[in-house]
Formats: C-alpha cells, sequence, structure tokens
C-alpha cells in the first residue's frame, strides 16, 4: 500500500469496525469502550486525538498535554483526522522497519 492509497485503507477499516456508525460505541472492557467510527479504545482517544491536532504534543511535558482541552469523540472530522494520524505513523514505521529489499536502504531492521 502506498501513502496515496490511505484514504481508501482508512474507508475499509471504518466500514469493517462500525459499518461507518461514527456514533458507534461498543461493549466496556478493561481498557474502556471502543469509540466511533474506527472504534478506537478510550484509554487511546484522549492522546491520539491531541497528537493529531496540537503541533508539538510529543514534545510537550505531561503536565502540558494534561492542560491541553479534550477533544470530542463524538465529531466525524475529530474521529477522521484522528485515525488518519495514526494510520500514517503506522505506515510510516512499517514502511522504515520492513526487511523488504525494496526498503534496505531505509529499513531500521538488522
Amino acid at each position: 500500500m502506498a501513502i496515496e492509497q490511505l484514504d481508501i485503507f482508512m474507508e475499509t477499516m471504518k466500514m469493517q469496525e462500525s459499518s461507518g456508525d461514527y456514533s458507534a460505541i461498543g461493549p466496556v472492557t478493561k481498557y474502556g469502550r471502543a469509540l466511533g467510527a474506527y472504534q478506537i479504545v478510550e484509554d487511546n482517544w484522549d492522546n491520539w486525538s491531541k497528537e493529531a491536532y496540537y503541533e508539538g504534543y510529543n514534545q510537550m511535558s505531561a503536565q502540558q498535554r494534561k492542560n491541553l482541552p479534550s477533544l470530542n469523540w463524538e465529531d466525524p472530522k475529530t474521529q477522521d483526522r484522528t485515525a488518519k494520524n495514526k494510520f500514517t505513523q503506522y505506515y510510516n514505521c512499517l514502511l522504515y522497519t520492513s526487511p523488504s529489499p525494496r526498503d534496505l536502504s531505509t529499513s531500521r531492521m538488522p
């Protein structure tokens, strides 16, 4: 998959996870409920959404992060942006840790 295909991947994930329902709520688990179209678990939502919206989030101190306003998981645009940010991170991580011969020059694999 090329990064250009991310929107197709996201649409597929959304349909698999919730049939595209932005208001979907999963059952209670020890990690919280899965929320929204992409079924992002409550324990992840706050950090993942802030990471997608606040530039420099990963460089902030724990106190600075805590002081940022939370984002509403019920907003479809916030769900899309949060999911796209996380899927892009996953894609980039896999691309550059892949043992594939095409990636040997940039791979972080031993």
